[in-house]
């Protein structure tokens, strides 16, 4: 489950609308897709931390901020022009030593920035494995020491019988990178 995301400046740091995006990746033929964020800042060892939490059309409960992502790849995009620093200097986002432009994080699969339910050990696959485990939490109860909330696909404290039809449509299946 991806629930929320940490960006860590080294320097504190002003974020402007725009400046951090989350989007889903298109996939045969559906278009990329910007994912609703909601952007809370902290200063951290003299740095900022941003921390975005999800909700929209592209989380497991839409109503409920912070809640999962949907399965998918996704993609961070960070925009150095709307990043500055305490002096108004703009993020140097693709690192070519001149203030501003933009990176990516996601656009590889070796940045593993996806959801795939059921997947426990980031293989990109719901196999064998994930089903012991799977059947080890079905039934219980957030409060059960069994209780695994990566099987809690509604987020709603309890793995049941809606949590394993949402587990077997995937089981035995891969999340391609596209």
């Amino acid at each position: 489950m991806v629930d929320s995301l940490t960006v860590e400046f080294d320097g504190l740091v002003d974020i402007q609308a725009g400046g951090l995006e989350v989007w889903r990746r298109a996939r045969g033929t559906t278009p990329a897709q910007q994912v609703e964020v909601e952007i809370s800042t902290q200063e951290s060892n003299g740095g900022t931390l941003a921390i975005l939490t999800f909700r929209g059309s592209l989380t497991t409960t839409p109503s409920i901020p912070g809640s999962s992502l949907l399965d998918g790849n996704y993609e961070l995009r960070i925009n150095g022009e709307l990043i500055t620093n305490r002096f108004g200097t703009r993020l140097d986002a693709d690192k070519d030593g001149q203030a501003g432009g933009s990176s990516v994080f996601g656009d590889a699969e070796v940045d593993v920035f996806y959801r795939y339910f059921g997947d426990s050990n980031g293989d990109r696959v719901v196999g064998i494995a994930e089903f012991g485990q799977f059947r080890a939490t079905f039934g219980k109860l957030e409060d059960d020491d069994a209780f695994n909330e990566l099987f809690d696909y509604e987020e709603n404290g309890a793995v049941g019988i809606s949590d394993f039809g949402q587990f077997r449509a995937r089981f035995g299946k891969r999340l391609h990178f596209e």
